[in-house]
């Protein structure tokens, strides 16, 4: 309380309170408190409890049917408190607050009413069920689908201004996100995205249960695997991973130690190739270190080399990981019939070149049915969306082909 005291106060009065909020507020917390575990937030908890004792007592007040909902239009910037959830808290303490209250401003009357008691007011289900005189399901649906459009109005502002890392950035780090092998800098960059972009974090879920079907290859063995997602815009995005054993990888990492980092031109270790239609976005460590690659005119006409040139470890089992976009499905087909517009279908193919274990998965829409594999393994559901793979040992040299048909209706 002494620590406290002062700025739960101004808070308080922030949002309409007074100090008898403050002290049952104290008394809560108290009783509380030997449930209480995140030690670090204490403050963010004192107010999300201080916030909850003045909505209850200003919506009382004033009646189930006028409630907190109506000072909406009536509160400034200042005024609005920390947004509950986490979502937009940084936005909200910040300049963004007066846009949260026009987003909500411009939600169906519904919607806007129950949003704004679940947002703003931190209120569970059934309080905001009690204050708006809705039964619990109502309030449910109308709190999903209002967030939802929330959320769909502030993400163009919160990446034009930059309060958010685009959806280009973003994609570079789904994969190395779902598996957990990411620096703690871009996972929080990562997480404030997905947050408020549907798409990202829907690939990003489905990334996440994909990945313990990719089984590893036994010592020794190549481990290679493509990942593609259609994209909105209808480009392709597509996760490569190439895991290669590396018995000298402790002298390798000494002399790249020794020498800052950088890669000497003569070493080929570390190359993949690529076709020329693809744009390589981003290249992967194994613990998400990012790498500094140089590309140019491959050998093998209409292909583009990659090649290291500073990393600071190399791992006994090396995972290059690669991300790239490939502009209007060139290399993985999605396509629709024009004889039976429902009808769709996929199709890819690689050859790596190295003997190896290889897999290629290709996401499709979660609601697809009647899946028929003409060349592949089978299909895995994974959340929003569906993946159709195939995965086998290929031979030096040989083909993987995928390709199967689909329906949407």
């Amino acid at each position: 309380m002494r620590q406290y005291h002062p700025r739960l106060l101004s808070y308080v009065r922030s949002i309409g309170g007074e100090e008898d909020d403050v002290q049952e507020a104290f008394i809560a917390a108290y009783k509380a408190f030997d449930g209480y575990a995140e030690q670090g937030k204490i403050f963010a908890w004192l107010k999300t409890i201080a916030r909850r004792i003045v909505y209850r007592r200003t919506s009382a007040s004033r009646g189930a049917t006028q409630g907190v909902y109506f000072s909406l239009d009536s509160l400034e910037e200042h005024q609005v408190p920390m947004v509950a959830g986490g979502l937009y808290e940084d936005f909200a303490s910040a300049q963004g607050c007066e846009e949260i209250l026009a987003a909500i401003r411009r939600l169906p009357k519904r919607q806007q009413r129950v949003v704004y008691h679940r947002v703003i007011g931190g209120m569970s289900v059934a309080e905001t069920a009690k204050v708006l005189g809705m039964n619990l399901s109502t309030v449910k649906s109308n709190s999903h689908y209002g967030m939802v459009n929330l959320k769909h109005q502030l993400k163009s502002y919160l990446i034009e201004g930059e309060h958010i890392m685009n959806c280009n950035n973003a994609i570079q780090y789904l994969w190395q996100y779902a598996r957990n092998a990411i620096l703690p800098a871009d996972k929080a960059k990562v997480e404030e995205h997905i947050a408020a972009c549907t798409e990202c974090r829907d690939i990003a879920d489905s990334l996440r249960e994909l990945a313990p079907h990719i089984k590893p290859a036994p010592q020794g063995i190549i481990r290679h695997y493509n990942i593609s997602f259609k994209l909105a815009n209808n480009d392709v995005l597509v996760y490569m991973g190439c895991k290669h054993h590396f018995p000298n990888h402790e002298e390798h990492t000494q002399f790249l130690i020794e020498h800052n980092g950088q890669m000497p031109h003569y070493k080929d270790d570390y190359r993949m190739n690529y076709d020329n239609y693809m744009q390589h976005l981003a290249e992967f460590d194994n613990e998400g270190n990012r790498i500094e690659v140089e590309t140019f005119e491959s050998d093998s006409p209409g292909r583009t080399a990659l090649v290291y040139r500073r990393i600071y470890k190399i791992f006994e089992n090396h995972e290059m990981n690669s991300v790239a976009t490939v502009p209007k499905s060139v290399n993985v087909i999605y396509s629709a019939s024009p004889d039976a517009p429902n009808l769709h279908t996929i199709g890819t193919n690689n050859q790596l070149g190295p003997a190896a274990r290889s897999g290629l998965y290709v996401a499709i829409p979660a609601v697809a049915t009647n899946v028929r594999i003409k060349q592949g393994t089978d299909v895995i559901s994974c959340g929003a969306y569906q993946f159709v793979y195939v995965d086998a040992y290929v031979a030096e040299g040989q083909v993987l082909n995928l390709e199967a048909t689909y329906n949407i209706l």
